[in-house]
């Protein structure tokens, strides 16, 4: 490579595979890796991954061609613009064209492709319909959905069609070295990124977690909306999580609808990061017990349970609020300055973790008050 090139490297992959993690690294390593010539864009959910929380990184399909370009024509020759979104890869399968525009912009183009063991992804993803998606599958019959490895064969060979590098991380592989092997791929040491000391990024939920979050989906009419499974893994990250039971039938259906799958795959990229299948007998030690019924949540569990469930219950003041605004607004009423607040308390109530919704309310609440502070007494007549 020469020192005038500008480069671009994209991190991109299948679901589970550590993305929050590296995300985290990432966010907190912009300065360390500035020093090495690399250049991770600044976004607005950086500060939510340098909180340790779940995280979406730099970039999305939307604004994928329009960041690069902006920082690759921005970055000093020899720079490497560094984006990570592991969405990317199906964003890319369904419309390459951003992927292309951008190798017009760069001298060089490097996607670092992330994968997992088919196994330990699917559990890992069964989790996360759980508590992101209001799933109220069992974690047999999403095992036994239609879950495959064809987005990624068919990605890869896309892939193989354009002038980019390509590099294969096999999650499972790499897992108690993860950041540092991320690292590896950028060419840098393996103290260079890190994690705060001993902290667990979006870990998956227990049993009794599961079992907690869809019931909540259940009885919701927007099971989504029910969420509140992201304040246990933001707020107690270093919980271990569980292998919910699954029967020796199941897994064997797993495995026999896998393997040719994985058989293609492993065809394409290279041994050390293959992906294995792992014999019954291995994991069953791990497993959760089949007719467990009892539930354990430790007092840390449920501190976080009760305030995040009253913080999505409306305050009583609101009901007041409501029947206000309710009174007030008519067809040809035009909202006001006042109206405007009132809505935005009721999206605090809703929303716990909005801070931008608080800001804007409260932002508005002083301009009101210093306009009011301004005006002289009215005078009776």
């Amino acid at each position: 490579m020469s020192e005038t090139d500008k480069h671009l490297i994209a991190h991109v992959g299948q679901g589970k595979t550590g993305t929050s993690a590296i995300q985290t690294a990432l966010a907190l390593g912009v300065e360390a890796l500035k020093t090495h010539g690399i250049v991770y864009p600044d976004n607005r959910s950086l500060d939510q991954a340098r909180a340790g929380r779940i995280s979406s990184g730099n970039v999305n399909g939307v604004s994928f061609f329009e960041t690069c370009s902006t920082e690759l024509e921005a970055c000093d020759p020899g720079e490497t613009v560094l984006v990570s979104n592991e969405s990317l890869h199906r964003v890319f399968f369904e419309d390459v064209s951003p992927l292309k525009r951008i190798l017009a912009h760069a001298d060089s183009v490097k996607l670092i492709y992330y994968i997992r063991d088919p196994l330990s992804q699917a559990l890992s993803a069964y989790g996360q319909s759980v508590k992101r998606g209001g799933s109220m599958a069992s974690v047999s019959e999403y095992l036994l959905s239609d879950i495959n490895l064809k987005i990624s064969i068919e990605f890869l060979e896309l892939l193989d069609a354009l002038p980019v590098q390509v590099e294969i991380v096999n999650y499972s592989r790499h897992e108690d070295r993860h950041i540092a092997r991320f690292g590896q791929a950028l060419g840098l040491a393996d103290d260079v990124l890190s994690l705060p000391e001993g902290r667990r990024v979006n870990r998956s939920l227990t049993r009794s977690e599961l079992y907690f979050q869809q019931q909540l989906s259940s009885h919701a009419k927007n099971p989504k909306a029910a969420n509140i499974s992201d304040a246990l893994c933001n707020e107690l990250p270093d919980i271990p999580s569980e292998i919910p039971y699954f029967s020796a039938e199941t897994h064997r259906a797993f495995i026999e609808a896998q393997l040719p799958w994985v058989e293609k795959l492993n065809s394409m990229i290279p041994a050390e990061e293959a992906l294995a299948l792992p014999q019954y007998d291995d994991i069953a030690p791990n497993l959760a017990p089949k007719d467990e019924t009892v539930l354990e949540f430790s007092t840390a569990q449920i501190d976080v349970l009760a305030r995040t469930l009253m913080q999505r219950i409306p305050s009583q003041i609101l009901n007041k609020d409501v029947r206000e605004l309710a009174s007030r607004i008519r067809p040809d009423h035009q909202l006001t300055e006042t109206d405007a607040v009132i809505l935005l308390d009721m999206a605090a109530a809703f929303l716990p973790n909005a801070e931008g919704v608080r800001r804007k309310r409260d932002r508005l609440r002083e301009k009101i008050a210093g306009r009011t502070k301004g005006k002289a007494p009215a005078r009776n007549k």
